[in-house]
């Protein structure tokens, strides 16, 4: 899945990726309008699994399996109506704050009770991982990095591509800093 999910980004054009904003020189990052146009082309890509859907931003707002928390995932793998087949979550953040990330890790922790069993994080408009932050919010949640996939779309035209804790790192070591930071509206 991890594959089709970077070929799709592959295909993300430059508008969607940083998006053209009247009155403004420079372009924004915007996650949604970012999204819209990722689902479109997984849509493209997937092969149609006999029941497996792909769905954009649920609401579990209704779910009456849902008491405590109603997280709105950005994108899940699953078949609906039951929580047999939940196959994976993905989150996509351009803002790696800890606010942000927090969210994001809420979410996964809340959909691994529901059974769901992949847990992907794409970040896009960023050049590195901030693992410190990452392992500190992962923590918090009671989640380990080594259950999340995390793929960087730093620049449009590119395929996402998997990053992997760099051997040795511990949550204590000083974040390097991202190349720039999306601009917030």
């Amino acid at each position: 899945m991890l594959d089709k999910i970077s070929l799709a980004t592959s295909r993300v054009a430059e508008h969607y990726f940083r998006l053209p904003v009247a009155g403004l020189q420079r372009p924004l990052w915007r996650e949604r309008v970012y999204c819209y146009e990722l689902y479109h082309q997984l849509r493209c890509i997937l092969p149609g699994e006999p029941g497996l859907v792909l769905t954009g931003e649920p609401d579990k707002r209704s779910n009456p399996t849902f008491t405590r928390n109603h997280p709105i995932p950005d994108f899940i793998f699953h078949v609906p109506g039951s929580h047999q087949q939940n196959r994976a979550v993905m989150e996509v953040e351009c803002r790696v704050d800890r606010r942000h990330l927090r969210k994001d890790l809420r979410t996964f922790r809340c959909l691994r009770e529901k059974g769901y069993q992949q847990f992907i994080l794409l970040l896009f408009g960023v050049q590195a991982v901030p693992w410190r932050l990452l392992s500190e919010v992962a923590e918090e949640f009671g989640m380990r990095l080594s259950q999340v996939s995390v793929l960087v779309h730093a620049d449009v035209g590119s395929m996402a591509s998997l990053q992997v804790m760099p051997a040795g790192a511990r949550p204590n070591k000083a974040l390097q800093p991202t190349a720039h930071k999306p601009r917030r509206a």
